[in-house]
C-alpha cells in the first residue's frame, strides 16, 4: 500500500504527507512484554536474535531454553519465587514448568506509555523508510507526527495518514 501511496506522491509535486504511528495500549503492552521476555530467554541461551530479525518464539521443549527461563525468572521476578516452584513436589515440571514461568514474567513484565509511544514513532518512521525506498526524492514531503492511541484489528495496529497540498 505504501508503494502506491510513493507513486501517488510522485505524481503530484504539491502533495504532503503525515505519518503518525498508532499503538494499542492493551495488544502492545502484550507484545512488548512477550518481546523482551522472549529476546533475553533466547539471549541467555545463547540464540541472541539482531534487532533487525524477526522473533522466534523459544522453544520451552529444548532442555537449553527451560534452563533459560529459569535463569532469566531468578533476575527478574526473583530467585525466592523461582525456588517457591521449583522445590515444590506438586509443581510442574519440564515443558509445563517453563511455560508457568515464562507466563508469570509476561503478567510481571511492566510496559510503560513512553515504551509504547516509541513502538509507535518506530512504526511511522519505517513507513517513511518503506516510501523513501520506493522514491527517496519525497523526503522532504513527508513528515512524521506524534503518536496515537488506535484499536488494532485484523491487520495490526492502524498507522494514522493524513493528506495535504502546499
Amino acid at each position: 500500500k505504501l508503494d502506491k501511496v510513493a507513486g501517488a506522491m510522485a505524481k503530484r509535486p504539491k502533495m504532503l504527507l503525515q505519518l503518525a504511528g498508532g499503538f494499542d495500549p492493551v495488544v502492545d503492552s502484550k507484545e512488548l512484554a512477550r518481546a523482551r521476555i522472549d529476546r533475553a530467554i533466547l539471549q541467555v541461551a545463547g540464540r541472541g536474535v539482531a534487532a533487525d530479525e524477526p522473533l522466534p518464539v523459544p522453544d520451552l521443549a529444548d532442555p537449553a531454553i527451560q534452563s533459560a527461563v529459569k535463569t532469566v525468572f531468578g533476575q527478574r521476578v526473583g530467585r525466592m519465587r523461582l525456588m517457591t516452584w521449583t522445590l515444590n513436589p506438586r509443581a510442574p515440571s519440564g515443558v509445563a514448568l517453563a511455560r508457568a514461568l515464562h507466563d508469570e514474567m509476561l503478567a510481571k513484565e511492566g510496559v510503560d506509555n513512553t515504551a509504547l509511544q516509541a513502538l509507535a514513532h518506530a512504526r511511522a518512521e519505517n513507513a517513511k523508510r518503506v516510501l523513501l525506498r520506493a522514491d527517496n526524492t519525497l523526503a522532504a514531503r513527508i513528515s512524521v507526527l506524534p503518536p496515537v492511541k488506535a484499536k488494532a484489528g485484523q491487520d495490526g495496529v492502524p498507522l494514522e495518514v493524513k493528506l495535504a497540498t502546499r
